[in-house]
């Protein structure tokens, strides 16, 4: 049992390898290559100090 996600090539080429994980909070979506999207929605980081672009339900 899983989930499948699309990515855009050339997102994924920028990013490397996804990992998307649930938290108690929503989830947190980790990159093997962080892009620096500026502050702001969900990439504003409300992970408590883990190494995660952020939840989305901060």
């Amino acid at each position: 049992m899983g989930f499948s996600f699309v990515v855009e090539r050339a997102l994924g080429e920028k990013t490397g390898a996804i990992r998307i994980d649930m938290t108690s909070y929503g989830f947190s979506v980790d990159s093997e290559n962080p892009l620096n999207l500026g502050g702001g929605g969900c990439s504003s980081g409300c992970g408590g100090g883990e190494k995660s672009s952020g939840g989305c339900s901060c």
